[in-house]
C-alpha cells in the first residue's frame, strides 16, 4: 500500500468547514484510496468513482453542473501527489492526470455511510 502524507495543518477550505487531509493510502489490490482526515474520519474511495468524478475541464467542461463520467474500463491509481496544502493530483492508468481534487471536493465524494447520511444521499458533487 502506498502512502502520501499531506503537509496540511488546520482546515483546507477558506471557510474552515472541511478538516485537513492528513493521509492518503493507495490500495491497488482493492482498487481504493483511503483518505484520513484530521477530525478522525476515514473514507475509502473506489478508484473508478474518483476517476469518474474527475474535476478537470476536459472531463467536466468549463463551469456549470458536474457530472459523473464513468471510465471506459476499470482504472488503477498510478501515482498520487499533494498539490500545495489544499488538494491531491492523481494519475490514472488510462493516462489521465489533469484533475486537481481539492480536499473539500474529496470530502464531498466520500462514499461512506456516515457521509451519505449527512448528505442525504450518495456522493453527488453537482450539488455544490
Amino acid at each position: 500500500m502506498s502512502e502520501v502524507q499531506s503537509p496540511s495543518s488546520g482546515t483546507s477550505s477558506s471557510t474552515g468547514a472541511v478538516p485537513a487531509l492528513i493521509g492518503a493510502h493507495r490500495d491497488p489490490e482493492r482498487r481504493i484510496l483511503r483518505l484520513v482526515w484530521q477530525d478522525g474520519h476515514e473514507g475509502e474511495h473506489p478508484y473508478d468513482q474518483l476517476r469518474g468524478w474527475c474535476p478537470c475541464a476536459a472531463c467536466q467542461g468549463h463551469g456549470g453542473t458536474l457530472h459523473f463520467q464513468p471510465p471506459r474500463r476499470p482504472v488503477q491509481l498510478e501515482s498520487l501527489r499533494p498539490v500545495g496544502r489544499y488538494a491531491l493530483s492523481m494519475l490514472w492508468s488510462d493516462g489521465h492526470g489533469t484533475g486537481i481534487y481539492d480536499f473539500e471536493y474529496l470530502r464531498q465524494l466520500c462514499p461512506c455511510e456516515i457521509c451519505e447520511n449527512e448528505r442525504g444521499g450518495p456522493p453527488n458533487p453537482s450539488r455544490r
